[in-house]
C-alpha cells in the first residue's frame, strides 16, 4: 500500500481508475534495489538528483500514472521492471473471486426465473364509470398459463360501489371506489385494482323485508323462516328475536333461515338494516306441537252388551288442543283388541288402552202360515223393524200376502216356496220359510196349505 512515508517516489493525485496503490508499492521496491546497488553510501539528496528526470515535454505520463495535466511532478522511470510473485497472486484472488461471483449470479437468475409465477391477468374493462343503479361485470382474461385461476373481489368504498363474490360491480351513490381483484395463480396470489367511478341523480333507497315460514298452522315439527330483503345497497344487519318483550335477546340471522323448535305459539320479530341507514321490521307468528295427547279410557276392558254398544275415550292436550275432546266408536258386532284413536291440532296422535266388544243380540225369527185361501202371515219374534216377502224392503212391512200359484183345472196341484226377510235397527237380518201347495178338486175347487 502506498503511503506517504516512501522514500523514493512522491506522486499527488490519482489516475483515471482511483487505484495506483498496488502499482507504485512494486514500482518503489524495485526501484529500491537498483538504486541500493548503484549509490549505497549516498544519502537522499544524491539518489534523487542520479535518477533519470522524465519531463513534461519529453513524454506525459501523467495519465497513466493519474496526475493532473497542470501540476508538475518528477517521475521517475523504472527500469527493468519485474512484477514480484506477490502481485500475481493478488491478481490470481481477484480473478478466482470474480468466476465465483459470477456463478452465484448466475444461480441467483435462474432460481428466479424458475420460482417466479408464471401466467397473470389482464382486465378489459379497467375504466368503469356507472350511474347509481347500473351495475357490469369485471371482465379479464388469464394470460400466459393453462393452470387454473381463482379469484376474490373486494371495493373499497361500498357506499359508492359493491362487488359481489361471482365479479358484479353494483353502482350504489356518486363518488369512487377502488376494486381490488385478488387472484391466486399455481398457489401464489397477488392482486390487481381499479377505479370505479360512479356519477349521476342519486336513487331513492329503499329496503323490503319478507318472511315466508314452512307453516303458520299448528305443526308437529321444527318451522323454519326463509328472510328476504330486497335493497339496492348492502345488508348490514340482520337480527331477530322470538317472543320479545320489553328488551329484546337479538341473533343474527345465519344464512337468511330462521328455525323455530318451541314448542307453542312463536312470535319471531326480523329488523334489517342497510349501509344506506334504512331499517326494516316484521314479525310473523308459527305454531309448533310435538308432544302427543293423553287418552283416557274409563270403561272396562271386556264390554258385554245385547245390543249395538258404544265406546267413548276422552282426549288431552295441552299445547295445539285435541280435534275432539270425546272420541266414540259405535260396535255392531263382537270385536277382540280394540282401540279408539285420539289427535291433537298439530298431527299428534295417540291411542287408548285395548278393550273387547261381545254383542249377545238374540236372533231375529219369525213363523209363516197359509190360510185356504192361499194368503200366506207372518207373525215376527224378537226387535224386527223393517220385514216383507221382498229382500230389499221395499214394501211397507207387509205381514201378508195372497199367493198366487198358476193351477186352475180339474185335478191340478202346483207348490211355490215362499221366503219371508227380517231386519233390526242394527242392521242384523234374518229369514223365514214356507212351501205353500194348491190343489183343485173334481168339482174345480182349488184350496192352498202348507207343505
Amino acid at each position: 500500500m502506498y503511503t506517504e512515508d516512501d522514500e523514493k517516489v512522491k506522486v499527488k493525485g490519482k489516475n483515471s481508475n482511483g487505484d495506483y496503490n498496488d502499482f507504485y508499492t512494486s514500482f518503489n521496491k524495485l526501484n529500491k534495489k537498483d538504486t541500493k546497488e548503484s549509490v549505497k553510501n549516498d544519502d537522499k539528496k544524491k539518489v534523487k538528483k542520479e535518477e533519470k528526470v522524465v519531463p513534461k515535454t519529453e513524454e506525459d505520463y501523467s495519465d497513466f500514472y493519474g496526475l493532473d495535466n497542470d501540476e508538475e511532478t518528477e517521475v521517475v522511470e523504472p527500469t527493468n521492471v519485474t512484477f514480484d510473485n506477490n502481485n500475481g497472486n493478488k491478481n490470481t484472488i481477484k480473478m478466482v473471486i470474480a468466476i465465483v461471483l459470477l456463478i452465484v449470479l448466475g444461480i441467483l437468475i435462474w432460481f428466479l426465473l424458475n420460482n417466479k409465477t408464471r401466467g397473470d391477468i389482464e382486465i378489459s374493462n379497467n375504466n368503469i364509470t356507472l350511474k347509481p343503479g347500473d351495475s357490469e361485470y369485471i371482465s379479464y382474461r388469464v394470460v400466459g398459463t393453462d393452470k387454473q385461476v381463482t379469484s376474490t373481489f373486494t371495493s373499497s368504498n361500498t357506499r359508492v360501489a359493491t362487488v359481489s363474490e361471482n365479479g358484479e360491480i353494483k353502482a350504489v351513490g356518486n363518488g369512487e371506489a377502488v376494486i381490488t381483484i385478488h387472484y391466486t395463480i399455481d398457489g401464489k396470489t397477488r392482486e390487481k385494482s381499479f377505479a370505479v367511478k360512479v356519477n349521476g341523480p342519486e336513487l331513492k333507497h329503499e329496503l323490503t323485508l319478507t318472511l315466508v315460514a314452512t307453516a303458520t298452522n299448528w305443526i308437529n315439527k321444527d318451522v323454519v323462516i326463509t328472510v328476504n330483503t330486497k335493497t339496492d345497497s348492502e345488508i348490514t344487519s340482520l337480527k331477530y328475536a322470538i317472543n320479545c318483550t320489553g328488551n329484546c335477546n337479538y341473533k343474527d340471522v345465519s344464512n337468511n333461515k330462521i328455525t323455530v323448535t318451541d314448542n307453542g305459539v312463536s312470535k319471531v320479530k326480523v329488523i334489517a338494516k342497510d349501509r344506506n341507514n334504512n331499517e326494516a321490521t316484521k314479525e310473523i307468528e308459527v305454531r309448533v306441537d310435538k308432544e302427543v295427547p293423553t287418552v283416557t279410557y274409563t270403561g272396562d276392558k271386556d264390554v258385554i252388551s245385547n245390543d249395538n254398544v258404544e265406546v267413548c275415550v276422552t282426549c288431552n292436550d295441552k299445547v295445539s288442543g285435541c280435534k275432539q275432546n270425546k272420541v266414540c266408536k259405535t260396535y255392531t258386532v263382537s270385536n277382540t283388541n280394540q282401540t279408539i284413536t285420539v289427535s291433537d291440532n298439530a298431527g299428534n296422535t295417540t291411542k287408548s288402552p285395548t278393550f273387547n266388544v261381545t254383542i249377545n243380540r238374540p236372533k231375529l225369527s219369525c213363523t209363516l202360515k197359509v190360510a185356504s185361501d192361499g194368503t200366506v202371515s207372518a207373525t215376527l219374534n224378537g226387535s224386527a223393524k223393517y220385514y216383507g216377502f221382498n229382500s230389499d224392503y221395499s214394501g211397507s212391512n207387509e205381514l201378508s200376502r195372497k199367493i198366487n200359484i198358476g193351477v186352475s183345472k180339474k185335478g191340478d196341484r202346483g207348490a211355490k216356496v215362499i221366503h219371508y226377510f227380517l231386519k233390526d235397527k242394527n242392521g242384523y237380518v234374518g229369514t223365514c220359510h214356507i212351501t205353500v201347495i194348491k190343489e183343485c178338486s173334481a168339482d174345480n175347487v182349488c184350496t192352498f196349505r202348507a207343505s
